[in-house]
């Protein structure tokens, strides 16, 4: 279980059996806070006893941010941090990083032993080996990318910014069926009189476990909670 700063381990009881703190473990890497929220969920791998962080670094410049390593996994049985080789795409290079709100990476979970991830301001996913580090990219999708944030300075662009522009959630793997389901949050739908982000438009698109996406829907407004669902043997769900 994570909290800021820590993490938990817990019992199928409940019983608590031992606390870890995160910011004792990460003080002195210089990598930024460890972080697990909407985007980026906790996922344990009990093969190699790891959990894996989004690691958030405020202090560094957007354009520098593109050198980061993003993620870092954690071995839960001798503490050992490590830093995975998932950086900023090219897209956010050539913008120098300046994306606003929608900067988060999205991680879900696994499907075949690779991590399953993509970025909130462009259209492919990825997928990550542990085995050798190799990472394999989209090559059918939408092929749809944000727009610079000009002016970096101004919280009621921001706002417009991340209303206005296509926000790609995170993908959730499928392993009954060896699929791949993603949230797409468009701009706002017009025939809705309202113009902010609960009447943004949404939409979920299927992709394969080769990573090519199978077909796109158009999801009904003010329908579904997009950042809490999941997948079970019945199909994808949303509360």
């Amino acid at each position: 279980m994570y909290e800021r700063g820590k993490l938990h381990i817990v019992t199928s009881k409940g019983e608590k059996v031992d606390s870890i703190d995160l910011y004792e473990l990460y003080g002195n890497l210089d990598l930024g806070e460890p972080v697990c929220n909407f985007y980026f969920k906790l996922n344990y791998v009990k093969e190699t006893k790891e959990v894996f962080f989004f690691m958030v670094n405020p202090t560094v410049e957007s354009k520098e941010k593109s050198d980061l390593s993003l993620v870092t996994s954690l071995s839960i049985e001798n503490k050992n941090v490590k830093m995975l080789p998932i950086k900023h795409s090219e897209h956010f290079k050539k913008l120098n990083g300046h994306v606003g709100f929608i900067a988060y990476l999205g991680f879900s979970g696994f499907l075949n032993e690779k991590m399953i991830y993509n970025f909130q301001y462009e259209s492919p996913i990825y997928a990550y080996s542990p085995v050798g580090g190799k990472i394999d990219q989209s090559s059918i999708h939408e092929e749809k990318k944000i727009s610079e944030l000009l002016t970096q300075e101004d919280s009621e662009v921001f706002d417009r910014h991340a209303t206005e522009n296509l926000h790609f959630l995170s993908p959730v793997p499928d392993p009954w069926k060896n699929l791949i389901y993603r949230f797409t949050w468009a701009a706002p739908d017009p025939s809705l009189g309202e113009n902010g982000f609960t009447e943004k438009s949404s939409s979920i698109s299927v992709f394969n476990s080769e990573l090519n996406l199978i077909q796109e829907f158009a999801l009904p407004s003010y329908t579904y909670q997009i950042n809490n669902w999941f997948v079970n043997e019945n199909g994808y769900s949303a509360l």
